[in-house]
């Protein structure tokens, strides 16, 4: 697993080099929550004394904490340096202790300026997990065969495969709640329109789509971050998409990002997000180009590379709820 995952991170590098990308280190500490899920660890400084006196500023002057996404600053950068890229550590003070949940877990994430084309958006991440795959099976082959012959579930070669060669199915959200509503005596959680979809609608919408990867697009405002453009012509939608793949669930996630200033500044009010984003909201001040981006769960591209079923077996030193060993 841990070559695979080495030939993975720089078949990642080299797809974003060969592609005019430029590599920026996001920051590790923040005082911003990109996703606005409300699941980041606060940063203390750990002194006694300073627990004793609870009215002491904050070390950095306001509460800080470890980032769950890097998007934000990486959307600033890319406004200069046209395309910008990051693979960094995030962290989520997620309390599920399921297969799928990691508190320490890495993101590949990536903006572009000047974006103003949601096909085009799609057509990046398809690209990418596409090439980043063959790339790995080409520099870690014998490692990715030893795998498949003694680890993996039967048949998943095929399925990757199958990636490889197939065109990636477009399902609008709307039409993705009609079919699982269909099915919904098959979940445990049935679909509820309103809320993003579970792992195991999902992984059924997959399956019923052929086993492919799908798109879930056009996806109800209240179901993506404030930043995600929304759609001309009906405000209640968003130009962003889920890309689900086989056995695993969400994989990608992206939008082309709103920037208009008026619309934007509604949404960060609406978040609460206002005041701590005001300087992402100055740079629509500023003459700002159309921007879109994605990221992706690096843990849960290894899952679903080696058919991993848990995601605490694609990291070496995993991090959840109740356990930080070593």
């Amino acid at each position: 697993m841990m070559r695979v995952r080495s030939a993975a991170a720089i078949a990642i590098h080299e797809f974003f080099r060969e592609n005019e990308f430029f590599l920026v280190h996001t920051p590790v500490l923040t005082t911003n929550d990109a996703e606005g899920g409300g699941e980041a660890f606060s940063v203390t400084v750990a002194n006694k004394e300073k627990e004793k006196n609870k009215a002491e500023e904050e070390f950095f002057g306001s509460p800080a904490s470890l980032t769950v996404s890097g998007q934000l600053h990486l959307e600033s950068a890319a406004y200069g340096l046209k395309r910008a890229y990051n693979f960094n550590p995030a962290f989520r003070a997620e309390r599920q202790q399921s297969r799928r949940h990691l508190s320490e877990f890495w993101m590949v994430e990536a903006e572009m300026a000047f974006l103003d084309n949601f096909d085009g958006l799609l057509f990046w991440m398809e690209n990418m997990l596409k090439s980043v795959t063959e790339k790995v099976l080409q520099t870690a082959a014998a490692d990715f065969k030893y795998h498949m012959d003694h680890v993996a579930p039967k048949n998943h070669t095929a399925l990757i495969e199958k990636m490889a060669e197939s065109s990636f199915v477009r399902v609008p959200y709307d039409e993705a709640m009609r079919i699982l509503e269909k099915h919904s005596m098959q979940f445990n959680t049935p679909p509820k329109k309103g809320e993003n979809l579970h792992r195991d609608h999902e992984v059924f919408l997959v399956k019923h789509c052929g086993d492919v990867p799908v798109f879930v697009t056009e996806f109800l405002a209240s179901c993506k971050p404030f930043y995600a453009r929304e759609m001309t012509g009906d405000r209640s939608k968003v130009l962003a998409a889920d890309l689900v793949v086989p056995e695993i669930g969400e994989l990608f996630g992206g939008s082309l990002r709103e920037h208009r200033y008026d619309v934007l500044r509604k949404k960060c009010q609406s978040a609460g997000q206002l005041e701590t984003l005001g300087w992402y909201l100055e740079l629509r001040k500023l003459g700002c180009p159309p921007c879109g981006g994605f990221g992706m769960g690096f843990e849960r591209y290894v899952q679903f590379l080696l058919g991993i079923p848990s995601i605490k077996d694609a990291i070496p030193y995993p991090r959840w709820i109740d356990h930080c060993a070593l």
